[in-house]
């Protein structure tokens, strides 16, 4: 994983909640910055690749860490 400009925790809430969270992050964030984002929701990881495939942002990175993903964006 690469150093995140910023690092959020969304474990134990369930969407919206999380790709909220996600938004008001980027909000905070210039272009080209990473945000690490780590949460444990079932369809966590699907629903901010569909947030970043809609908004334009890249996942550089991803890893499982049993029920835990942390997604690398690039904003």
């Amino acid at each position: 994983m690469q150093a995140a400009n910023k690092e959020i925790d969304v474990c134990g809430t369930c969407c919206p909640v999380p790709l909220i969270a996600v938004r008001k992050a980027v909000a905070e964030l210039h272009a080209g910055q990473i945000l690490q984002v780590t949460g444990d929701d079932p369809i966590f990881e699907e629903s901010v690749r569909d947030l970043c495939e809609i908004a334009g942002y890249k996942i550089v990175e991803s890893e499982k860490l049993g029920r835990k993903i942390i997604i690398q964006i690039q904003i």
